[in-house]
């Protein structure tokens, strides 16, 4: 009584023709040309991407050794900058190189709180001090944010009076980034004291200058003079760098 399947001619032809080297070859070969051809696809990828970015960097002037001292390190010296070199965009070695679209060397000078350059380079190029680079900072907001000395910040404020009012793409002020970063207490003070509504301006994302003081953390002093001259009892919301 057990039920047996016969084997019948077709059904021997159909597994040994599976079985076969042609059907075997065919398949390993079908399966190499779209291995070949998906490879063949990234490859043409990686050199446009290569290609583009090759010839992005060729069309960004590259930096004068004096400059690129002055940002890896700092020097005392006081280049004389020709104009023409002082309203050039700066290569951008960063991750975030495609957001410097516009910075010039005195955001450079600024970012590095160097006095001697940003003189140098704003008799060349006056105009550079309303410039915004990148994330839209104009220089003063570059020395707030980096913690570039009192002088330093002075000099670019009185070169630039409107730039304490200037926004950045993210909503934040030569005060407010200082403070979200590494400002000091009279740089803050001074800011404040040229540009009051300051601390009553609220950026999407970090709250008031009060807020990103309590939640960065900074300096007590800093916090308690924020708290003395701003009417925000709001909770500071979380830290996001």
């Amino acid at each position: 009584g057990q039920w047996v399947r016969s084997t019948t001619p077709a059904d021997s032809f159909s597994l040994s023709l599976s079985h076969s080297p042609c059907v075997i070859f065919f398949s390993l070969s079908t399966t190499l040309t779209m291995t070949t051809t998906m490879l063949t696809v990234a490859l043409l990828l990686m050199t446009t991407v290569f290609t583009t970015t090759t010839t992005m960097a060729q069309q960004v002037p590259p930096v004068e050794p004096s400059l690129k001292a002055t940002r890896e390190g700092g020097t005392t010296t006081n280049p004389k900058y020709s104009r023409e070199y002082a309203m050039k965009v700066l290569d951008s070695p960063g991750i975030l190189a495609f957001s410097s679209a516009g910075e010039l060397p005195i955001h450079r000078a600024a970012q590095n709180g160097n006095l001697d350059d940003i003189r140098a380079l704003l008799e060349v190029y006056p105009e550079g001090i309303r410039a915004k680079g990148t994330y839209g900072f104009v220089p003063l907001q570059w020395a707030s944010y980096q913690g570039a000395p009192l002088e330093v910040v002075k000099y670019l404020y009185e070169a630039y009076p409107e730039g304490v009012k200037s926004a950045s793409v993210f909503g934040t002020i030569p005060l407010t980034s200082g403070v979200f970063m590494n400002a000091p207490l009279d740089v803050i003070q001074f800011l404040y004291e040229k540009y009051p509504e300051s601390v009553s301006i609220r950026t999407p994302l970090l709250g008031s200058a009060l807020d990103m003081a309590r939640s960065r953390e900074r300096p007590q002093e800093i916090i308690d003079f924020l708290e003395s001259v701003s009417n925000d009892a709001s909770p500071a919301p979380p830290a996001l760098f």
